[in-house]
């Protein structure tokens, strides 16, 4: 499963929202990539747990399989193999995420990923599921689990 650390901010919006203060039918800030645009989309499922594989990417914490997303919906996961097992096939085939790629932020401007390093332990984390399949947190544009959507 794919999780972004707690601490980690979830875009709503103008606004940023803690893990813990999102609940279901909540709006995030989403890409729409048919009309281009950020958007607020319905959140439709929230999962927290633990999760021991983190890795500092700048200062955004995610697992290694939580794919990073472009704009043309390009997925990149620290570690493809297991992104690719937490997400379905026909909606992102993970690449590698290296140091150099560059994050697109809701903002519109780019962050270029300047150290990815292990975040030792066991970390209270999170992902949402909302209808773009997709979501910002801290800004960045990462890919909702979509094996929790159809459930």
């Amino acid at each position: 499963m794919s999780y972004i650390h707690e601490s980690m901010l979830i875009n709503a919006g103008s606004e940023t929202v803690s893990i813990d203060d999102l609940s279901i039918g909540d709006m995030v800030s989403g890409w729409n990539i048919i009309t281009g645009v950020v958007e607020l989309t319905e959140v439709t499922n929230i999962i927290i747990a633990d999760s021991s594989t983190n890795y500092k990417v700048n200062d955004f914490i995610i697992s290694e399989d939580q794919l990073l997303l472009d704009l043309s919906m390009g997925a990149y996961s620290i570690n493809p193999s297991t992104g690719f097992n937490a997400y379905t096939t026909d909606e992102y085939t993970p690449n590698q995420l290296i140091v150099g790629y560059v994050m697109f932020r809701t903002d519109g401007t780019r962050e270029t990923i300047n150290s990815i390093v292990a975040h030792a332990g066991t970390h209270r984390s999170y992902t949402i599921c909302t209808n773009l399949t997709n979501f910002f947190a801290d800004n960045k544009l990462v890919a909702s689990n979509t094996q929790w959507i159809r459930a």
